[in-house]
């Protein structure tokens, strides 16, 4: 096995044909102990997803030495321990123990083993020879093995025995509805590690154990320190001295405090610099066309890391990059101090709202890095290549960069789409890598035009996303030809509602109406005033709704729900006359709060009926999602989804309304409650299987019994031909209070 070659595990037995030999200066198997549930549950996790999703997982680095056929891990011992006993349960599991006995088994001995203690090997060989039990839901594996006429009991006082069996208990709680699994595990080589081999190091595990003594051992960290040095020996003989002089030292402080304070009982120093690595490196391959386009990014690639840090521009962002977070005294608290003042989740008028819980972008990307978004990365990239550019020597509060971010922010929230069909109400990100390198050339435009609130986006040269370009063109010369409402307007970009997005004010900026009241009611509004009332209110002006796909029953409408009002406020033409109708009212009425103003507003005239209806009747308004489905030319055929399809419940409105209506004498006599699933149609159940349902002109009575035909005095109805009967509105009574009518009549 040569050094970096990646394996999995069945290749060190098979193509290597090695046997695996835990050596005595290994502690016992630890993954299993009743303490580290957590960490195995973790490390299970990642395997079941790359089994299930069939995707690669690399688990790092394994170092040891070859002697006599077997590899002699010195560290992945852990890793490799509960691989192999991830092989022998799914081949318990898929019945596959025989092809297991052929990896794993050579003349009766298990070819994985423990040179630790004799009660190791022993469990190991008779686990591999013997260890073919039948599972039962009722008894978990441990006491299946336990059963055993080959296991004995002295066992159970061997650390490592007694953690491989919680362990097989935890395998066994994970995978046991899986089904396959050992055929994926041994043929498409998902799991695998990447082998160092000491012996090409000349070290031994002497010098493990001096390590181990003064409390480190060998981590990956350390290899790839090692290898990124000789990587830059020749970029750079300065910058190589101050990486190698400062990683020990300055950028050291750094982490080991920011470790100290976010997990103090483990303090993870390394994890933290290969996070800022991969970060780092990660924006320098994708911002650079012509690497990325000839190149798949792989951290892990030392191929890839040289060909970016050949680049002594590169090199040099690094460095000047960790010089710049490392350089306060005080450095926890001066970048907990930078990221309070610049960022927040809230709409404040003096920050910029990045719309995440967390908002320290620093420490979120050290310590949760898997988690870090597109708007992470080029809010950090943004306020690292500001400070580099202008020669500030460490994180530094200014209304500048402040500036910097809302704008970046608002560049970056900008590309999106809209959602698909498990997200109907949502916008998402469009950013793909592939963007990565106009994204970052238009960043640094900007920062090279500063003052930012007067930079000229006309004179730019980059043709990337002209419609933002123009809107905020718009922004800024309106906030330059009235300052007055400088913190109105960030304060409108600062609301979830419209991260960043002010197209739906653009009629409010031309009008006459004071900005900051505009901006202060409509936080108040979202704020303060119920979603259904908000949704009733808006459509007094008009419908404002978006159409978000078809279904069965006709085209699907959102209306807005909860906190999820972006997608309506997403090039939505309806909306600018909408709201500057409504802000104008709301202004005119003089109220102290929203809430009151809006039950002064005059009542308005609403020509279409469903519209009128939605209004009068709060009960129509029952979906969950806030998405309706409305039929063409069926005007009563407007059905509200407590999903995004038809495979959820689903009601008609009208027929909600009627059934939830206060007037309804009967209610308690009608037996369903008018939701259906899939394409069955939403109707109110009468007696004898008779049922009536919304059309086109009224109400559908699927019989004309005596009874019905009873209870119809003072409606307007007509027979269709022994077909049932046909209740419309009129102009006294509209169709909801027709349909009481009757119902009343019908179970007086």
């Amino acid at each position: 096995m040569k050094t970096g070659e990646k394996l999995t595990l069945t290749d060190i037995f098979t193509t290597k044909d090695l046997s695996v030999q835990i050596p005595i200066i290994q502690r016992d198997y630890a993954q299993g102990r009743n303490n580290k549930k957590s960490i195995r549950n973790e490390f299970l996790t990642v395997l079941f997803n790359a089994l299930q999703d069939e995707k690669i997982v690399d688990l790092d680095f394994v170092y040891g030495y070859l002697e006599n056929a077997k590899f002699i891990p010195l560290d992945g011992q852990q890793r490799l321990t509960t691989l192999f006993l991830l092989h022998y349960y799914l081949a318990v599991k898929d019945e596959k123990f025989d092809s297991f006995k052929t990896i794993f088994q050579q003349e009766n001995l298990s070819k994985f083993t423990y040179k630790t203690r004799h009660s190791s090997r022993s469990f190991f060989d008779n686990l591999t020879s013997n260890g073919e039990v039948i599972l039962n839901d009722d008894i978990i594996i441990s006491k299946l093995l336990k059963d055993q006429k080959w296991y004995f009991y002295e066992w159970e006082n061997d650390p490592t025995v007694a953690g491989a069996l919680t362990m097989l208990d935890a395998i066994e709680e994970k995978f046991k509805n899986s089904s396959g699994y050992f055929e994926k595990l041994v043929n498409n080589k998902l799991i695998s590690f990447e082998f160092l081999n000491l012996d090409e190091y000349n070290l031994s595990d002497d010098l493990y154990i001096k390590m181990n003594a003064r409390g480190k051992s060998l981590t990956s960290f350390e290899n790839f320190k090692a290898r990124f040095e000789s990587i830059i020996e020749n970029v750079d003989s300065d910058l190589r001295k101050e990486f190698v002089n400062s990683i020990d030292t300055t950028w050291c402080d750094l982490f080991w405090g920011l470790s100290k304070e976010h997990t103090p009982e483990k303090p993870a120093v390394d994890q933290l610099f290969l996070n800022y690595f991969s970060f780092i490196t990660g924006l320098l391959f994708n911002k650079d066309e012509e690497i990325a386009s000839n190149n798949e990014y792989d951290f892990n690639n030392f191929e890839i890391i040289s060909l970016i840090y050949s680049s002594k521009e590169n090199l040099k962002f690094l460095i000047d990059s960790l010089n710049l977070i490392s350089a306060s005294k005080d450095n926890v608290k001066e970048i907990n101090l930078f990221f309070d003042n610049i960022f927040t989740n809230e709409a404040d008028k003096n920050k910029v709202n990045i719309f995440e819980e967390e908002t320290n972008l620093l420490t979120k990307l050290l310590f949760s890095f898997s988690s870090i978004t597109h708007l992470d990365r080029f809010l950090l990239y943004s306020i690292i290549e500001f400070h580099l550019k202008f020669d500030y020597q460490k994180l530094t509060i200014n209304n500048e960069i402040i500036e910097l971010s809302r704008l970046v922010r608002n560049f970056v929230v900008d590309i999106n789409q809209k959602g698909n069909d498990n997200s109907r109400d949502d916008v998402v990100p469009n950013i793909r890598f592939s963007n990565y390198p106009e994204i970052v050339g238009f960043i640094d435009k900007i920062i090279s035009e500063k003052p930012f609130d007067q930079f000229d986006y006309n004179t730019s040269s980059s043709s990337y996303r002209k419609e933002f370009v123009h809107r905020e063109i718009a922004k800024i010369n309106y906030i330059n030809l009235n300052p007055q409402f400088r913190e109105a307007i960030q304060l409108l970009e600062n609301h979830p509602n419209l991260k960043g997005n002010l197209s739906s004010f653009d009629l409010i900026l031309q009008s006459n109406l004071d900005i900051t009241n505009v901006a202060n009611n409509f936080v108040e509004l979202w704020k303060t005033v119920e979603t259904n009332d908000i949704l009733r209110c808006l459509l007094s002006y008009g419908d404002y709704s978006v159409h978000v796909g078809k279904c069965y029953f006709g085209a699907l409408r959102y209306f807005g729900n909860k906190n999820k009002w972006e997608r309506i406020f997403y090039a939505n033409d309806k909306l600018p006359t909408i709201l500057l109708d409504l802000f104008t009212d709301i202004e005119s009425v003089k109220q102290k709060t929203v809430k009151t103003a809006l039950q002064k507003l005059k009542k308005k005239d609403v020509d279409e009926e469903w519209r009128k209806l939605f209004i009068n009747y709060p009960k129509m308004l029952i979906s969950d999602t806030n998405i309706y489905s409305f039929r063409d030319e069926k005007y009563y055929k407007i059905d509200a989804l407590d999903k995004y399809t038809l495979r959820g419940y689903h009601t008609n409105s009208f027929v909600n309304a009627v059934l939830h209506d206060s007037k309804l004498l009967s209610s308690n006599k009608i037996k369903n409650n008018g939701w259906e699933v899939d394409t069955n149609e939403s109707v109110i159940q009468l007696k004898n299987s008779a049922y009536m349902t919304p059309v086109n002109d009224g109400w559908f009575i699927s019989h004309s019994t005596k009874d019905i035909m009873n209870s119809l005095n003072g409606l307007s109805f007509k027979e269709l031909d022994k077909k049932g009967i046909l209740i419309t509105p009129s102009k006294k009574e509209n169709i909801i209070e027709v349909a009481i009518i009757f119902l009343n009549n019908y179970y007086k």
